[in-house]
């Protein structure tokens, strides 16, 4: 969840309790101490606005762009609400004087709450290490106004003059405990975001912050496979090795979300990182458990705070995610081009429910006669505004808003009207295949819902077959076996869709009662290969051994139609063969065929 962001007007001059320092470019001292910590352990993320030397508390105020203000016992400030919160006491001129921070009037309900609380429960000792870490590290250069001094310091509870030192080594050792820890994600042992923001602050300058690049990556934890948390927890680790192992010390390597981690990293050119990232993509794409991708953001000369560019590389990464490329770099016309995506998305959903989703058939021909036997049923959105829309673009975009049940139900529904039709005009032997979403398979009511759309039906259920992707089933093995079992007693075929894409599939055609596989794309690319007809072999005689029947897809070449005759496919469909057409236009060739005595 992102957090909401609160801005602080503070005052540049309260050494050691809220300073500004020109050197860093940033408020230090005890209170935005306690703020960041506040920050990590809350749903908000205070950020001081306009820090400088000019104090602009009045002036912030007064407009109301910030949601506090740090005051000192006796300021007033215009748009004040409730009673402010107490931070620290020290010691003014001889007098203790309470620092606070006083809450206006656009500040979110809740926040008053939450700062209290966190401050209730910052001990005097944690609040007194601050004061004294504060001192030991001096006041910045040309501080201009109440120079307090080690001996003019004290806490409420009091400290003595002569356990300072004492004091002082103790809180310093116990501060380090407790930055160490809140700096370190505990399930990878890599830095998290408190990390990666207090290097920056110490190595980037305005002289040299355009050459850092922030490089984001993201996985999809979603196509996890195997054991949720035991693969998960090995998946991090091993993105965490390989960042480690890839960023040298000048690099900053953190987790920063979820399931994103984040290098900040001096590059002495494009041509630099990019075979950077290249090599390192490669190396965590090794992995294979789920997919992975980068994106690549340089820095901009006003990235003080590095939210911006995290945020922008983590939209590059899930871009590059989504269209599965290894990475993506950020920019303004790929930020209008994401901004374009999100709103895509946003229209699915309306799409489903205003007819725009419709059905095309792409034939599936005997491998030896040429005669049409079966087809594809291809989703297709047709988008009023942007046009034709395919699937590998829309179906990301329906998981995400978790629409795949629906979409799957429309398919179905499609599919078996178009079989119910064609049977209705004497064409009994035709099938249809209708791919299911990945995350079907592990619906405990997938055959509940597909029973309940065949029933209205005539066609024979053999004639119905649903597509299972490789990766659904590797998911969910025991789900995908109970469904599997379950569609058959309906009736229906499941095929094995993408088989020797990855050759550990095949393993599944033993474990599950398939009754086929198909083709895909890349398997048959390779199959003009050297090797590439013994592999492409090899496949079709296994099913053939394991007694189902082989599918190829995506055939575009006159050699890949010789190629899967003579290793005696059974059937083939693609573009070589004939294009993806709508349902009238299917049935009407199909029925020529019947006219011509061509049985279908």
């Amino acid at each position: 969840m992102e957090k909401a962001v609160i801005y602080v007007a503070g005052c540049p001059d309260a050494y050691p309790v809220e300073f500004y320092n020109a050197e860093t470019g940033a408020y230090e001292g005890v209170i935005p101490q306690l703020l960041r910590r506040f920050s990590q352990q809350s749903d908000y993320e205070v950020r001081y606005y306009a820090p400088g030397r000019r104090d602009q508390r009045q002036h912030l105020a007064r407009n109301r762009q910030v949601d506090m203000v740090t005051c000192l016992d006796g300021e007033t400030f215009p748009n004040r609400r409730g009673e402010a919160v107490a931070a620290v006491t020290a010691e003014v001129d001889g007098a203790p004087a309470a620092y606070r921070l006083c809450l206006l009037d656009v500040a979110p309900k809740g926040l008053e709450q939450a700062l209290r609380s966190f401050m209730e429960q910052v001990s005097e000792e944690i609040r007194a290490g601050e004061l004294i870490a504060a001192v030991q590290t001096g006041p910045p250069p040309r501080q201009h106004r109440l120079e307090m001094t080690a001996a003019a310091l004290a806490v409420t509870a009091g400290l003595l003059a002569g356990t300072a030192a004492v004091l002082a080594l103790r809180f310093r050792r116990r501060l380090r405990r407790l930055e160490t820890a809140g700096e370190t994600d505990q399930e990878t042992g890599l830095g998290n975001r408190a990390l990666l923001a207090r290097l920056a602050r110490q190595r980037l300058s305005d002289k040299n912050r355009m050459l850092y690049v922030m490089f984001c990556f993201r996985f999809d934890q979603q196509r996890l496979r195997g054991p949720e948390d035991g693969e998960r927890t090995a998946l991090l680790q091993h993105i965490a090795s390989v960042l480690q192992s890839f960023s040298s010390d000048a690099d900053i390597a953190a987790r920063v979300s979820d399931n994103g981690f984040a290098v900040l990293r001096l590059c002495a050119g494009r041509e630099e990182w990019e075979l950077w990232i290249a090599a390192l993509m490669e190396r965590l794409r090794e992995c294979g458990t789920c997919p992975m991708a980068a994106g690549v953001c340089p820095l901009k000369a006003e990235d003080r705070e590095l939210d911006g560019a995290i945020y922008r590389g983590m939209q590059a990464a899930g871009a590059a995610l989504e269209r599965g490329e290894a990475y993506l770099l950020y920019s303004d016309r790929a930020a209008a081009s994401f901004q374009e995506e999100k709103r895509l998305q946003g229209d699915v959903r309306r799409g489903l429910s205003s007819g725009e989703f419709r059905m095309e058939i792409q034939f599936y021909v005997d491998a030896d006669s040429g005669r049409i036997v079966g087809g594809e049923a291809l989703s297709r959105w047709e988008h009023p505004e942007r046009g034709s829309i395919p699937p590998e673009r829309f179906l990301p975009m329906a998981e995400r808003e978790e629409l795949t049940d629906q979409l799957d139900g429309h398919n179905l529904e499609e599919a078996c009207a178009f079989l119910e039709n064609i049977r209705q005009h004497g064409v009994e032997d035709f099938f249809l295949c209708c791919r299911l979403s990945r995350s079907a398979i592990a619906s405990p009511d997938l055959a509940q819902r597909c029973g309940q759309v065949v029933e209205r039906y005539s066609f024979r259920r053999e004639r119905l077959i649903l597509g299972l992707t490789e990766g659904s089933v590797a998911r969910a093995p025991q789900e995908a076996d109970r469904n599997i079992r379950a569609l058959r007693e309906l009736g229906l075929k499941v095929v094995l869709a993408g088989a020797g894409e990855r050759f550990a599939a095949l393993f599944s055609l033993g474990d599950h009662l398939f009754d086929g596989i198909t083709l895909g794309r890349e398997l048959l690319e390779r199959a003009e290969s050297a090797a590439g007809p013994a592999v492409v072999g090899g496949v079709i005689r296994m099913g053939h051994e394991l007694g189902v029947s082989v599918l190829a897809e995506d055939v575009e070449r006159v050699e890949q139609v010789r190629l899967l005759r003579s290793l005696s496919c059974d059937v083939m469909r693609g573009d070589q063969l004939y294009h993806a057409v709508p349902p009238w236009e299917a049935r009407k060739k199909l029925l020529e065929q019947l006219k011509q005595g061509r049985q279908v």
